[in-house]
Order: C-alpha cells, then structure tokens, then sequence
C-alpha cells in the first residue's frame, strides 16, 4: 500500500490467532453475554459489559483483565471511555426503567456524575446508543424514546434534545 499500511488480504487474515483467552473466574457463569466493548483511544485498554452487570478493564498491552467493577444494582447496558483512561459512560440496564447514563470511575470505582433524560416505559433498555466525542468533553446518546441528546460530561442537563421522527 502507498501509506505503508498492510493490505487485508485473504493470507494476512488467515494469519490472525488468538492471543489470549480469558477462563471465568470460579464465581461466573462461563454462559453470561457481553454486551458492550470499547477501546480507548490510546488502544492501552479495553473496557467490557456484560448482561450480569459486570464492567472489566483489558490491559491491551499485557493481555490481563486490570480491574473489575460491579454494577449489578443498576446493570450496564453500553458502556464508552471518556478521555481519561481510567474513566467510563454506561447506559443503566435494569428492570425498574432507569435510564439514566453513568460517568464512572475505574480508579476509584466511583460515580462522578448522572445524566438523566431519556424515558420509555415500555422497554428495559431504554439507551440504545452511546458516542464520546474524539477531542470534546462532549458525548452524544440515543434512546427508545425517540431522542438523541448531547450532553457536556462536566453537566448533568442536557445541552441539546433533538427528536427523531
């Protein structure tokens, strides 16, 4: 390729292999479903959902889970970085309809910050789509409510609500 870039061929595909394979732990249930995985943008680490309200952190680099957080009393449903490696959004997943969006941190396993708008009583989860901003303290969801929100992550009101028709 003219941009130094590898070309994705059928051999350089068929040359991939697994290079780490994470064994559940004794206390999970090896059938759980992930339901959400981001990197952040340095690609240092990965971050996952999973259905039983579990968030891991991936060390890329070392191909070792950093941390593990527990959220089960509101579930995860999408979960993103932020800037900050250490720092995450995540949409709730529970059965008493709250879909309010988590700013988390990972470092000192605390919530920093609620952002509360989207509402639709007729589905579990009602966030469906979660995106940060590359360089703005900005990030942008999506709900069954039919609205898509910006919000400043240093803010819990919403800063624009557009309806999708």
């Amino acid at each position: 390729m003219a941009d130094g870039g590898v070309e994705l061929t059928d051999a350089v595909l068929r040359s991939f292999s697994v290079a780490r394979n994470f064994a559940p732990q004794e206390d999970e249930d090896p059938n759980v479903q992930i339901t959400s995985l981001d990197f952040h943008r340095n690609g240092e680490r990965c971050v996952t959902s999973r259905r039983d309200g579990v968030m891991s952190m991936i060390n890329c680099l070392s191909g070792t889970v950093a941390k593990t957080i527990l959220t089960k009393r509101y579930g995860v449903g999408i979960v993103r970085f932020t800037h900050h490696l250490d720092c995450v959004i995540f949409s709730s997943a529970n059965t008493a309809n709250d879909h309010r969006i988590r700013y988390h941190s990972f470092f000192d396993n605390k919530f920093l910050r609620y952002y509360t708008g989207h509402t639709d009583s007729r589905m579990m989860a009602g966030v469906t789509s979660l995106m940060m901003h590359p360089t703005a303290d900005q990030f942008l969801s999506a709900g069954m409510d039919g609205t898509i929100r910006l919000w400043d992550i240093r803010h819990s009101d919403t800063t624009v609500r557009a309806w999708v028709t």
